[in-house]
């Protein structure tokens, strides 16, 4: 049996051109996806950049949870192997990435067939395209199958270049809520996720107003009649009496609690949690009893789904609920 390796994964479409490299990083060493930390600069770095492997290189951070040591890149990893038919392959990679014209996409991906940490022997893959064009970032998060006991598969990886051309596929055809997120299920929940978030021309992510006023692809009349009502009543408190008011939560992240993924509908999850300590109410239902609708602005195309939908009926039938955002409610708890 294999040890645990995780794999980082680099994807560019052009124009006319595409580019694929890949890299298993040595020595149980685990890159995370450094990226997330400079999104909103990203597409304009890229573009304007007579240096694009230096932006593909840190995007990978084998060092990412350790605060006293130096980022371990893409390409240290590549030095720290001394193999030069990789780094011939990875040179050629950035000779043609730094000749593309009119990108399209870049993705980033780290994939590993690892026992994880809950004990679980699962395959896993995170990964981001950015959208030049619509200058959109898509986090993709996809968690498969529980090894079978009977069945050495470790060999086995859950990403290829296959599976980078399949979600570039599935965002160009505005089908990227469908995108495959895995079949590993804990506590009847998936755990694989797809979010988006919009940027702005400058780079920075999407403040609350221009939410209010997008209108996500993809979507068909009613949908976007439901997003824009829902978004016109997101309104900014500055204070709630938690006691006995009753939250129900539009879209939360799902995070493992000793071994059990928790979503938006788990007291167990930390930010429900939060509140119920504040002395509010959870509720897995809007209901003419619900005070606040909590909304995640960063979920992909927030103000859809059946609790915004009980939400504007309540509302029609003379009910008082607030509509407020993950970040307004963070807020308010931190204080």
């Amino acid at each position: 049996m294999s040890m645990t390796v995780h794999t980082a994964h680099v994807y560019v479409v052009s124009e006319k051109e595409k580019a694929y490299f890949n890299l298993s990083f040595d020595n149980e060493m685990s890159p995370e996806l450094a990226i997330k930390d400079s999104i909103g600069t990203f597409i304009d770095d890229y573009i304007s950049s007579s240096n694009r492997k230096e932006l593909i290189s840190k995007a990978f951070d084998a060092n990412y949870d350790w605060d006293d040591e130096d980022p371990f890149t893409l390409e240290d990893e590549i030095e720290f192997e001394s193999d030069l038919d990789i780094s011939e392959e990875y040179t050629k990679f950035c000779n043609e990435i730094e000749t593309m014209d009119k990108i399209g996409y870049v993705l980033f991906a780290v994939d590993s067939n690892k026992h994880d940490w809950l004990g679980y022997s699962t395959y896993y893959y995170d990964a981001m395209v950015f959208d030049f064009e619509k200058r959109r970032l898509y986090s993709i998060e996809w968690r498969g199958t529980e090894l079978q006991e009977d069945k050495d598969s470790w060999d086995e990886r859950p990403f290829y270049k296959s599976t980078a051309e399949y979600l570039i596929k599935m965002i160009e055809a505005g089908k990227a809520e469908q995108i495959d997120v895995g079949d590993f299920v804990l506590s009847g929940k998936k755990a694989g996720t797809v979010t988006v978030k919009e940027l702005r021309e400058t780079g920075k992510p999407e403040n609350k107003e221009d939410l209010k006023n997008h209108i996500p692809d993809s979507t068909d009349e009613a949908e976007a009649k439901q997003i824009k009502r829902i978004t016109s009543l997101i309104k900014r408190v500055d204070d709630i009496d938690f006691d006995n008011k009753v939250f129900v939560f539009d879209t939360l992240d799902y995070v493992p609690v000793r071994g059990v993924y928790c979503g938006p509908d788990s007291p167990d999850h930390p930010i429900v949690k939060r509140v119920l300590e504040a002395g509010g109410l959870m509720r897995k239902s809007v209901s003419g009893k619900t005070n606040y609708l909590v909304i995640n602005t960063e979920a992909y195309k927030p103000g859809t789904g059946a609790k915004c939908r009980d939400t504007l009926i309540q509302i029609d039938k003379g009910k008082s609920i607030s509509v407020i955002t993950l970040d307004n409610l963070l807020e308010l708890l931190d204080e």
